[in-house]
């Protein structure tokens, strides 16, 4: 059943996003929706307008994913890990993103087995592709569940064996975000990533949970600090003006209570 509201909620591990519309909008299931009627008739789909457009969709869309994951998976000890940044090269000039995405799984699955000893999936991440000044391919990859590795440059060159890496320990989780996201935009005007995602994910992270029934976040913000990281006005051709307000909770002494208590509010 469809139904109509003017607010939206996004939690995203400790970032809160508040929405509030001036018109209201309809969601839901579409029934009897046709076969075929999402298709786009828009010729230009890849213009640069709308590549933009699209871009920073993914770059929102992959912060709400990495602030829900960066700092949210722990080991057998109930450790946390901190997410391990790595940039890997090509020394040969692969420009090729078909064959480029096949060394890195490969490289995916060598570093699972190194890290089990089985041959199965483990690593949960994100990754950006850049494209360096020759044309070639390299990879920013986010790994937020990786333990420790003694030497572990030494040891992921190895493994990945293509070229030159860099492996970067993120100590602020509150940045990390940001400052994966930045790399997504450098890429926009090439050719090669057009039809293709901005970003590639592992399958098992935690996703950024949206809501939209305004008596369930109504509830909720009863549990959240009143006190706002940051908020915004801007306009919408459909929603007319919408107010924008994030909330930080890792800011709060009672962190871990409130974004549970959030958690089980919202699973009620």
């Amino acid at each position: 059943m469809r139904k109509i509201t003017n607010t939206k909620l996004i939690i995203s591990g400790n970032i809160i996003e508040l929405f509030e519309y001036e018109k209201g909008f309809i969601y839901g299931p579409i029934e009897n929706k046709s076969q075929g009627s999402t298709m786009s008739t828009n010729k230009n789909t890849n213009s640069m307008e709308n590549r933009q457009r699209s871009m920073e969709n993914a770059q929102r869309n992959l912060k709400r994913i990495i602030n829900a994951n960066a700092g949210h998976w722990k080991d057998n000890n109930e450790n946390i890990y901190m997410p391990i940044f790595l940039t890997l090269t090509f020394k040969e000039n692969i420009t090729a993103v078909k064959e480029a995405n096949y060394q890195f799984t490969k490289f995916k699955q060598r570093i699972d087995y190194e890290i089990t000893k089985e041959k199965k999936s483990y690593l949960k991440y994100v990754g950006i592709i850049e494209f360096q000044k020759r044309g070639a391919v390299h990879y920013h990859v986010l790994f937020f569940n990786m333990p420790f590795i003694e030497m572990i440059y030494d040891k992921i060159e190895k493994i990945w064996g293509e070229g030159f890496i860099i492996v970067k320990p993120i100590k602020n989780i509150r940045s990390v975000a940001s400052y994966v996201c930045k790399y997504m935009t450098k890429n926009k005007a090439d050719q090669r990533l057009c039809g293709q995602k901005s970003y590639f994910s592992s399958k098992g992270l935690k996703k950024p949970i949206e809501i939209l029934d305004k008596n369930r976040i109504k509830n909720l913000m009863k549990l959240i600090p009143d006190s706002v990281e940051f908020e915004d006005q801007f306009k919408s051709e459909y929603c007319g003006n919408i107010k924008y307000r994030r909330y930080n909770i890792a800011e709060h002494r009672n962190e871990k209570e409130i974004l549970h208590n959030l958690l089980e509010s919202h699973l009620v």
